[in-house]
């Protein structure tokens, strides 16, 4: 597809069993309304801006180092998040005033180079991978299951509280590996609700 920034229409993709390659930014001199990929996608571009919700329910390949932004709704990830090039491709994420559901691994498969979380109110968190940069982490984060975090390269750093959804022997376990670069905690609270 190219470029679309003509009008600040929404944007709903499908191709059935296909992929969707996207080769220039979506949204980026006027934010789209919304985005929505509904079927396989590889991810090549270096940004989608809404001003509404972004939904991707297929697995994503990033082919550049992508930033995808939602003004002022939700972004929702349905399955994992994989670079091209182990170690080449990362991400950055913004939702100042909406959330961020991440529903599968991201990095598991291909590392990402670094996966920055600029704001938004993380509802929905999987196990991250970094091998060249690190893994920042600025609004606070609930956890509905165990989560692993690895940096071999960088550091990981969180600058919100980090809660468990649920409580006592149930409770969440958050992991963080950060093999050659120091962990941050700024707030340094980790609770159960």
């Amino acid at each position: 597809f190219p470029s679309h920034d003509r009008e600040a229409n929404g944007l709903n993709i499908s191709a059935g069993i296909g992929t969707i390659t996207l080769t220039q930014g979506i949204g980026g001199i006027t934010p789209l309304q919304s985005f929505q990929a509904l079927s396989g996608i590889a991810l090549q571009c270096s940004s989608i801006k809404t001003s509404g919700s972004i939904y991707i329910a297929p697995p994503i390949t990033l082919q550049n180092i992508s930033e995808i932004e939602s003004t002022s709704g939700n972004i929702t990830f349905e399955s994992y998040i994989n670079a091209l090039n182990a170690g080449v491709e990362g991400l950055t994420l913004a939702a100042p005033v909406g959330t961020i559901s991440l529903g599968g691994d991201v990095g598991s498969a291909s590392p990402l180079l670094s996966f920055t979380v600029n704001s938004g109110s993380i509802i929905r968190f999987i196990n991250i991978t970094t091998s060249g940069g690190p893994i920042s982490i600025v609004p606070s984060v609930t956890l509905d299951k165990n989560v692993t975090m690895t940096s071999t390269s960088g550091g990981i750093s969180f600058s919100g509280t980090v809660n468990s959804l649920l409580t006592g022997s149930d409770s969440a376990t958050l992991t963080m590996n950060a093999i050659t670069c120091p962990i941050t905690l700024s707030v340094g609270i980790v609770t159960g609700k």
